[in-house]
């Protein structure tokens, strides 16, 4: 009872009077969709298409081929492939919710089109197109299942323009009066009440999609929803460049759309609002910041890398939006670049060669050693107060990789739900942190560990903790320290400070010494966690600790563990846990590894 308060008490009342509106206005008009039809006719009616706007189409016969012979289809989402049965069940029970948004998102069709638009080779499900969107407006009446759900309007609404505008022969006026259907529900039902990435995927798309048309409507739509985005990534994009979520993945995603957004406001409106390029060359100067070696990502919170396209795609694609110059971009990344090829202007302050990158609102510092060795860490703020959803209790867990390979790593974000994998993966035993508990919970077969950040059920977060010092050095040898402190241990009665020294001791070997000191006014159980990589030779990289002398019961073990390269998608490695009691009093722990091949 008490984390669903403190839970509330962050969300804060205005936001939870939005939800409940929002959950109010959703599920009555979902129950009584002729009501909201009847009482939106001014907005709904009369859907006025810009025919030879944005024409993005190499082929405009390519889709003429017909096939009224299909029976079946097989998707993969998730590393999960179903083969789904003529007519499709859109909304299937059985399937989990995740993939199902996947089916109802219409990403496939995109991916479909920026390979035949880069291989110059048709996959022959793009001609299983038409029969798809047909099924989709029949077994997917207004309202009805997740397909009307405000984020896979957001992403279907976008992927139909595109194939609209790619072969206009599709864009038939039962399908048109569709589309403006689910964007005139999506512009009634946003998700302003969650904020974060969400609530920027409403409104690019609005943006985006009232362009499209030529009424009194798309018009209001489109100076709303402009005006909103503004106001909003004034807010949710930090003064660092990082987006308020702090996962790498999710500011991806943002910046992605963000740019496709900007790139149809130029194309159509022929304008290039300054606010709009600032935010993207902010957004993008972090995303180069942040990049790792062999175009890898950090991983703290929800940070898989399903979620968005390859780094340098996204990078790209970026840079030419803010340079206005066509580059290595390939699909439909590629046609919108084409249509804005003006005068060359280099944009220069993506280069960067320091050793040491602090940023300091999004609370992740990097040191890069040299020889493609990177340490980053996470020690800062996990999550807006009011937006947890994709918080993990990583609050000081820090990930070495060697020229992008994870040596020492968290596990990672494998899947929604509020399930007992999505629990573990928030957990602090899925990072690489010191755990601590009260001693009752010893013989307990489920410890209650203390979670600086109380993560809970699927998105949900109770108390976060606050990290209380900072401080970092880097040294002329190619040596690195970092001390911090947090109060995430405050309700057992504990000061904790944790310390890492980095060296790069010869060519190709790294060196890490941790430091644990911890005060505690009651005894307490813990676990010193370490996850290594896959692949990674245990009996080469076995810590050497050393402890305080009034520390008991010390052990020391090799666990199978998972690491996640994305939905659904792991695979075996070791992790180290050095386990203990302290006693009431000043301890501190000393671990060392050497890592000196691979």
């Amino acid at each position: 009872m008490k984390r669903l308060f403190i839970t509330l008490k962050d969300i804060g009342l205005k936001r939870i009077f939005y939800r409940l509106r929002y959950e109010f206005f959703f599920k009555i008009d979902s129950k009584f969709p002729n009501l909201w039809l009847h009482s939106n006719r001014s907005i709904i009616k009369k859907p006025l298409w810009k025919k030879n706007l944005l024409e993005l189409n190499l082929n405009k016969n390519i889709l003429k081929k017909k096939n009224n012979n299909l029976k079946n289809i097989k998707f993969t989402f998730l590393n999960e492939t179903k083969n789904l049965i003529f007519p499709i069940n859109w909304n299937n029970k059985n399937w989990s919710r995740l993939w199902q948004f996947n089916l109802h998102y219409f990403d496939w069709g995109r991916k479909w089109i920026d390979e035949g638009l880069e291989n110059n080779i048709w996959n022959k499900k793009i001609f299983m197109l038409e029969s798809l969107l047909d099924q989709w407006i029949k077994f997917n009446p207004t309202g009805f299942g997740d397909g009307w759900h405000s984020y896979t309007l957001s992403l279907r609404i976008k992927n139909w323009i595109w194939f609209f505008r790619m072969f206009p022969n599709l864009a038939t006026k039962k399908r048109i009066d569709s589309l403006w259907l689910q964007i005139c529900w999506l512009y009634k039902h946003p998700e302003k009440c969650h904020g974060g990435n969400h609530w920027l995927e409403n409104l690019t798309t609005l943006v985006i999609a009232s362009l499209q048309f030529d009424n009194l409507s798309s018009k209001k739509i489109y100076k709303k929803s402009i005006f909103l985005l503004e106001k909003e990534l004034s807010s949710q994009i930090l003064n660092d460049g990082g987006h308020e979520e702090r996962s790498a993945a999710y500011h991806l995603l943002i910046l992605d759309r963000l740019v496709e957004m900007a790139f149809v406001i130029q194309i159509t409106n022929n304008e290039r609002p300054l606010w709009l390029v600032n935010i993207i060359k902010k957004m993008t100067q972090w995303a180069h910041l942040i990049t790792l070696e062999n175009d890898q990502i950090p991983r703290f919170n929800d940070s898989c890398k399903d979620i968005c396209s390859d780094i340098k795609v996204i990078k790209d694609f970026a840079i030419s939006y803010i340079e206005n110059k066509e580059n290595s971009l390939s699909g439909l990344r590629r046609l919108l670049s084409k249509n804005n090829q003006k005068e060359f202007k280099k944009f220069k302050d993506y280069e960067n060669k320091k050793k040491v990158i602090n940023l300091v609102d999004t609370g992740w510092i990097l040191f890069r050693a040299g020889n493609g060795w990177e340490f980053i860490m996470k020690c800062g703020k996990s999550c807006p107060n009011h937006l947890p959803a994709h918080a993990h209790s990583d609050l000081f867990s820090f990930d070495i990789f060697k020229n992008g390979r994870p040596i020492i790593a968290e596990c990672g974000t494998s899947v929604y739900g509020n399930n007992l994998k999505r629990k573990y993966e928030r957990s602090s035993n899925a990072h690489n942190v010191l755990a601590l508990s009260k001693k009752d919970q010893l013989k307990s077969e489920k410890v209650n560990w203390c979670e600086p950040v109380d993560v809970w059920a699927n998105f949900r977060a109770g108390r976060k903790a606050n990290v209380i010092k900072k401080s970092f050095k880097e040294y002329k040898n190619n040596s690195f320290i970092i001390s911090v402190s947090h109060d995430g241990f405050k309700s057992i009665g504990v000061l904790y400070e944790r310390s890492i020294k980095l060296s790069k001791t010869k060519k190709n070997e790294f060196e890490i010494i941790l430091i644990e000191k911890i005060i505690c006014k009651n005894e307490l159980i813990g676990n010193q966690i370490f996850h290594f990589g896959p692949n990674i030779d245990k009996n080469k990289y076995t810590p050497s600790i050393k402890s305080s002398k009034l520390i008991k019961n010390m052990k020391q073990q090799w666990i199978n563990s998972y690491y996640s390269y994305g939905f659904g998608n792991t695979v075996p490695r070791n992790t180290f846990i050095f386990s203990f009691v302290l006693p009431v009093g000043m301890h501190s722990i000393k671990s060392k590894i050497s890592i000196s091949s691979l």
